[in-house]
């Protein structure tokens, strides 16, 4: 996917393919960092700059991947790939016009889908249209998207005062938004050395310690939407030490 010169903001989709229309869809409005990225004009990478995305990109998906699970179907929605280009522009380390993006849905028939969404199909055809948006509005949401990027200039103000999540192996890790019902929450971890950052008049600006256009990754955002009860899940479950395996060069 290429990144864009503006805030991201990110939809969440419908939660249930088998609900459809039944189920408000909620929007929440994700705001990763306050720069501007990939900004053109646009080159193709070195061979210095391929082979640090290459591992970046091994990293990244060895712990994604261990977001699989019986409940959860996974749909690589983005990716770095082979087309990845690289800003000729910025004042900073390498920056590309891509991110790594991942939906997870519940599984039909898993045993997840069984407990949480096929009582409420097994009871809808005796419900009226008002009383099924109303029961729709008490399911929960089953549905993630993870967002990854890296050698951001800058993360919300608020990071450091945040209520910490506690994580292994992240700088901070907070939540940034949540529905009025909490069937939705947004959850960024910021890896990388953001205690130094400095405080901006809206933001906390990283402070690179390489050269513009140098081949190394110094930090990675990642974000985590959607699903309360999963990102709770993974947040414990997952190896999150892994991904500063994907600082590259950082500490050179």
């Amino acid at each position: 996917m290429r990144e864009k010169n503006q805030l991201a903001l990110r939809p969440c989709r419908d939660a249930y393919s088998g609900v459809g229309k039944l189920i408000l869809l909620f929007v929440t409005s994700v705001i990763l960092a306050t720069s501007l990225h990939a900004q053109s004009p646009l080159r193709e990478p070195t061979p210095a700059e391929k082979k640090v995305l290459e591992q970046y990109v091994e990293v990244i998906h060895s712990v994604l991947d261990t977001f699989d699970s019986d409940d959860w179907d996974s749909r690589v929605d983005y990716d770095i790939d082979d087309n990845v280009l690289v800003s000729k522009g910025s004042d900073y380390p390498l920056d590309v016009d891509e991110l790594i993006q991942r939906s997870y849905t519940v599984k039909n028939d898993s045993a997840l889908y069984q407990r949480e969404i096929a009582p409420f199909l097994a009871k809808m055809q005796q419900m009226s249209p008002s009383e099924m948006a109303q029961q729709g509005k008490k399911l929960k949401l089953l549905r993630l998207e993870v967002l990854v990027h890296f050698n951001r200039r800058a993360a919300e103000k608020d990071a450091r005062v945040r209520t910490p999540l506690q994580v292994s192996g992240a700088a901070y890790t907070y939540m940034t938004e949540q529905s009025d019902d909490k069937r939705s929450q947004t959850v960024v971890l910021l890896f990388g050395d953001w205690k130094s950052a400095k405080e901006g008049e809206d933001s906390i600006r990283f402070q690179f310690k390489h050269p513009p256009h140098t081949p190394v990754i110094e930090n990675v955002v990642v974000q985590l939407q959607g699903s309360p009860d999963r990102i709770r899940e993974l947040l414990k479950s997952a190896d999150w030490k892994r991904v500063n395996e994907a600082l590259i060069g950082a500490g050179s």
